[in-house]
């Protein structure tokens, strides 16, 4: 019978005739390495004795990525976690003995001595992956001449622009089916005037940032206020999953438990896309007029290294959606932030059943 490294039961070295070894040898393209689906192996010859050791179970480079925007290369790696092959995006110091041990926790497995092997493999196999472009900042951008939306696809005018990859962290990857989206929508939302007006905030996000390109116009923040069990969050979340999954610290919608810094940093990521940050209350600011002011700007704060050179600002014109139990706007409130920060205080789902009608459909469909 001929070898085969995926019928291996275990980690360890295995005695294969000449047959064989001449067979892996020609069909590898990592020689002295050879690798299957669940195993990697390395192929030796001592004189008429032939062997594979198998030294670590399934893993290989299968693209690198340079991110358009920063040159910084990184790499697509698939492996086996011991039920399927799955595939990450990793750093290059993936490629280091210590670096390489961050695989333990995917599934992968090989012996500590082994991991110096393991990097040599990996090293080969990222030799013959294709090099591919990538990025992981968000919304409207050049390649050339060719105007693009980065989302989780790059979309030109002609539709999908082939060559650019996202690896950023967000979950943007559209799942589910549109028709089932769009059957909630007609029947669970267009009802009421006010959840519509939400939802197409989803939308609208997008070109407030593409009208920034011609005007400053910066963000725009809409505080969704009124009491607890009205459809806040849920209608909120309805306008995230436009574009992103939906669920908090997933896609585009975190909570307001965060930094001043982290929030802004978080809306930056986001690039054009509709961002909802809930339940303002867990916030442990006390100034929200300066959280409105940074996020209304489009600006991080300037800030230095610890070399004393400027850190990079983080610019980013959206729209961003809120929740609270209170307003926001009140008499003493600046008439800058009055200009740009909208409260929207309807009942905004009518019962407890076209709330969870709404949240069963977007955690699926998006």
């Amino acid at each position: 019978m001929s070898f085969n490294i995926d019928d291996v039961k275990h980690l360890g070295t295995i005695s294969i005739d000449k047959e064989d070894y001449e067979r892996v040898k020609c069909e590898t393209t990592v020689f002295p390495y050879f690798n299957g689906n669940r195993w990697v192996g390395q192929l030796s010859k001592l004189d008429d004795n032939y062997s594979i050791t198998v030294f670590a179970t399934g893993i290989e480079v299968v693209e690198r990525l340079v991110d358009t925007d920063t040159g910084v290369v990184k790499l697509k790696i698939r492996y086996y976690d011991g039920k399927t092959a799955v595939e990450r995006v990793f750093d290059c110091d993936i490629l280091t003995k210590l670096g390489v041990k961050e695989l333990y926790k995917y599934g992968v497995r090989f012996a500590e001595d082994d991991a110096y092997k393991v990097v040599k493999y990996l090293l080969k196999s990222e030799r013959i992956a294709p090099i591919n472009r990538s990025y992981s900042k968000l919304g409207w951008s050049k390649d050339g001449n060719i105007k693009l939306f980065r989302g989780h696809s790059a979309l030109s005018a002609e539709g999908v622009y082939k060559g650019l990859t996202f690896d950023g962290k967000l979950d943007l990857k559209p799942t589910g089916d549109l028709e089932l989206w769009l059957n909630m929508v007609k029947t669970e939302v267009l009802k009421s005037t006010a959840m519509t007006v939400v939802m197409l905030l989803g939308f609208a996000g997008s070109l407030v940032a593409l009208l920034n390109e011609k005007k400053d116009i910066g963000s725009l923040m809409f505080n969704l206020s009124n009491k607890s069990s009205k459809g806040k969050t849920t209608t909120a979340m309805l306008a995230t999953s436009v574009f992103s999954n939906p669920m908090l610290n997933r896609g585009c919608a975190i909570s307001f438990n965060a930094t001043e810094n982290a929030l802004v940093q978080f809306i930056s990521s986001c690039g054009a896309h509709p961002v909802v940050i809930d339940e303002v209350a867990l916030s442990n600011s006390k100034d929200f007029n300066r959280i409105m002011y940074a996020i209304c700007q489009g600006r991080s704060k300037m800030r230095l290294n610890g070399d004393a050179t400027q850190k990079d600002v983080s610019e980013f014109n959206g729209i961003v959606i809120s929740t609270a139990e209170f307003s926001l706007i009140t008499e003493d409130t600046p008439n800058g932030i009055k200009a740009r920060v909208f409260e929207i205080k309807d009942t905004l789902t009518d019962s407890a059943e076209n709330s969870d009608n709404i949240k069963s459909c977007i955690y699926e469909n998006y």
